[in-house]
């Protein structure tokens, strides 16, 4: 991972650099991208290959030079044991790849061991009953004991409780940030990204030289799902952020565990609504889960619009 890493990082820069230089859209940047893969090495830095990324963005050799220098510094605030994976690396996760929304790129802290390991999403409401507290605990305890990583993003009740749970037992999680890993801004989340990132993963799609924090949260959620290959919901109110998730989950044809006590709560709509869906698995306790999401496993299809540069 380490020598995957490095190149990545400079291939990553040179994106960058092309994002701050040409104002264009994403996909306008990546056909760019794939434009000077098609001549040079892209995991060489930008400056050696000045000239041709000055023709195809038709910005001047110097303006590309500042922006790469200050790129480049920002990246270095990133530790020495972060990871960088690009989308055509053959470490970039596959669930990932596999969606047609993904990112060109992904950062990692903590330990690499964990970017490919099962793993499974979990999420639901931020003011959970106790009886939700008790079904978090156990889940995570199921999926540990069956080699299943958690995988949440940072958010208030659920995801939060799990990541805590996962520690408490001394075991790994991965955090799924909307914001770069060395850009954690909220205090109340740095000490759990910390702990996360010592003993687990952390992981973001955003650059040390991008945005502080995703603004599209549609985009953001659809990372997360596709990353986690599968969701487990835990108690959630009609329109709360979890059901928001989980019809994304559904849209990307991602397996989505509830369970019969949601869809036997006659006050919910949401449960009801969405439970006849293929891809929506009802359960009694935490323990079906190993079995359901080993029947609901099927093989990631390569992304179509995914280029072979090397």
């Amino acid at each position: 991972m380490v020598e995957h890493s490095y190149r990545n990082m400079i291939a990553a820069m040179n994106y960058e650099t092309l994002v701050s230089v040409s104002g264009m859209e994403e996909s306008a940047v990546r056909s760019m991208f794939s434009r000077v893969a098609e001549s040079v090495s892209v995991y060489e830095p930008l400056l050696i290959h000045l000239q041709l990324y000055s023709e195809l963005s038709s910005v001047n050799r110097i303006t590309l030079a500042d922006t790469y220098l200050k790129v480049k510094q920002r990246f270095t605030e990133l530790l020495s044991s972060d990871s960088t994976l690009w989308e055509h690396d053959r470490l970039y996760p596959h669930s990932l790849a596999a969606s047609a929304l993904h990112p060109p790129f992904l950062y990692f802290r903590g330990d690499a061991s964990l970017v490919g390991a099962p793993r499974a999403g979990i999420t639901g409401t931020r003011n959970p009953s106790e009886r939700g507290k008790r079904i978090v605990r156990e889940v995570v305890e199921v999926l540990i004991a069956n080699a299943i990583t958690p995988l949440t993003t940072l958010e208030k009740g659920i995801e939060g409780m799990a990541q805590l749970f996962t520690l408490s037992l001394g075991e790994r999680s991965i955090a799924f940030l909307d914001t770069s890993v060395h850009q954690i801004r909220l205090p109340q989340r740095e000490k759990l990204c910390d702990a996360i990132g010592k003993k687990g993963l952390l992981v973001s799609a955003v650059s040390p030289a991008g945005i502080e924090r995703w603004k599209d949260l549609l985009t953001y959620k659809s990372y997360v799902n596709a990353y986690a290959t599968s969701l487990i919901v835990i108690e959630e109110k009609d329109g709360g952020f979890a059901v928001k998730r989980m019809e994304d989950a559904l849209d990307q044809n991602i397996p989505v565990l509830l369970f019969s006590s949601s869809v036997e709560d006659r006050s919910l709509l949401w449960p009801r609504r969405i439970c006849d869906h293929p891809c929506v698995h009802v359960i009694k306790q935490p323990s079906e889960i190993p079995a359901v999401l080993k029947a609901s496993r099927a093989p990631q299809p390569v992304h179509d619009n995914q280029l072979s540069l090397f």
